[in-house]
């Protein structure tokens, strides 16, 4: 829900494509996203309740499956002891100090002024010295950390590949009119709302460009021609679509989070696809509802 702003992708792609101002094209969208930010928290209480109620009945106490899934081996104790040991790198003076260079940042990021990847590597050019003064010590956190760092970096490096490999060759674009040209001529004046509610699924198939580049812009003609306002289409399209970036492979983003959290792509998929997919189903509803999308 959060993407669904004037400076992320999404609607920056939208408003492009239709020729109008984002911020324009955002304000009526502003309840779909507090909605899907309930829906979404809801979703999470659930799924945690769910979870909890598994580990109660599996192993009958949470202490006991924390035993059972973390089981520390004898270097994961070592580790440990050393890391309670060495208390050096705490910086409980500087909270505030980092907290504000942290909005500084966000600031930044959101006011556009200067490219991200500028933005925050001037933020951590400022972090370092000042929490780490001593050369060793920002050499120190530097080398922590790189490893991690580099194969996230290797990861989205290949996925751009494997995209710009689908779209330098058409591929993305030619699967975006066909899936269109396939459809059967009747249901042409409510295809907006048929590619709004297949918006999860399409994102496992098309990259962010190919859906709101190409297939948004074939999608408007059929519509408008059955006098389907352009920027109903595009909202269909847009709420339909929003929150299926979380399972999309062609996402760098995501395939960043599994690698931190471990997991693989294929099971994230099989487990995130139903509910995603349901919350974009329900958003959709609501916007007929209250007549952000016309039918």
């Amino acid at each position: 829900m959060i993407n669904m702003l004037p400076w992320a992708g999404p609607l920056g792609r939208t408003a492009s494509v239709l020729e109008m101002d984002v911020t324009e094209l955002w304000k009526p969208l502003i309840p779909i996203q507090i909605i899907g930010l309930v829906i979404m928290l809801i979703l999470a209480v659930f799924l945690g309740m769910r979870e909890k109620r598994r580990i109660f009945k599996e192993y009958g106490s949470l202490e006991i499956a924390a035993t059972a899934e973390y089981a520390l081996t004898e270097n994961d104790i070592k580790d440990l002891e050393t890391t309670n040991k060495d208390n050096s790198l705490v910086r409980p003076k500087l909270l505030w100090i980092n907290a504000i260079l942290a909005l500084a940042v966000i600031g930044v990021l959101i006011s556009g002024i200067i490219p991200a990847g500028l933005a925050f590597m001037m933020g951590v050019s400022l972090a370092l010295p000042i929490n780490y003064p001593s050369v060793k010590e920002q050499m120190g956190r530097i080398r922590e950390h790189a490893p991690n760092a580099l194969t996230m970096a290797s990861i989205i490096l290949a996925a751009g590949l494997f995209l710009g490999i689908l779209e330098g060759t058409g591929m993305l674009t030619a699967i975006a009119n066909d899936i269109v040209s396939i459809l059967p001529g009747t249901i042409a004046p409510y295809l907006h709302i048929i590619v709004g509610f297949l918006g999860v699924p399409f994102d496992l198939l098309l990259s962010t460009d190919a859906y709101y580049f190409a297939l948004l812009p074939v999608v408007e003609q059929i519509a408008a021609g059955f006098g389907v306002d352009s920027v109903s289409t595009a909202y269909s399209m847009v709420i339909g679509n929003i929150v299926g970036k979380f399972v999309s492979p062609l996402a760098p983003a995501v395939w960043l989070a599994l690698g931190l959290s471990g997991l693989e792509m294929g099971r994230h998929i099989r487990y995130s696809l139903f509910w995603l997919w349901g919350i974009s189903l329900v958003l959709i509803a609501i916007a007929i509802l209250m007549g952000i999308i016309n039918v």
